[in-house]
């Protein structure tokens, strides 16, 4: 797994990154997972992920979420702006073949593999195909 990085993050993603690798720094990234871990297993319920499936992880920090996501679907992309926190996710997903992590910002982020405009806010994860009663993705 290799983390990209865009050239050039803007002076917001710079204040998040800063912010964020200090999490990192202290531990707090880890922290996550106790913290989230009941809110994610009813979230990966209602996901019901199958493995044909392609996830999104908006955030994902040390990729706990994106870890256990990949036990269920095809393939997981891990999105943050912090790079240590990438690096920390790298780390602890080196055996995973289906999940890998992108240094990015969620405002300029490209969605693989949807054809529609999501909507809503930001979200822990985006699943290929659910619809809105309006035709869009919806997170």
């Amino acid at each position: 797994m290799e983390t990209k990085v865009e050239a050039i993050p803007s002076q917001a993603d710079q204040k998040l990154q800063q912010e964020f690798n200090q999490w990192a720094a202290a531990g707090r990234g880890d922290e996550m997972e106790d913290h989230h871990s009941n809110i994610m297993d009813q979230t990966l319920s209602l996901m019901d992920l199958q493995p044909a499936d392609r996830v999104l992880d908006l955030g994902c920090g040390t990729g706990w979420a994106s870890r256990r996501m990949a036990r269920l679907a095809g393939e997981v992309v891990g999105l943050d702006v912090a790079d240590e926190m990438l690096r920390r996710a790298e780390q602890a997903s080196a055996s995973i073949t289906n999940v890998r992590y992108v240094w990015g910002s969620a405002e300029k982020i490209l969605l693989f593999a949807l054809d529609e405009r999501v909507e809503g806010p930001s979200a822990c994860a985006v699943k290929s195909g659910i619809q809105s009663p309006a035709g869009k993705t919806r997170l």
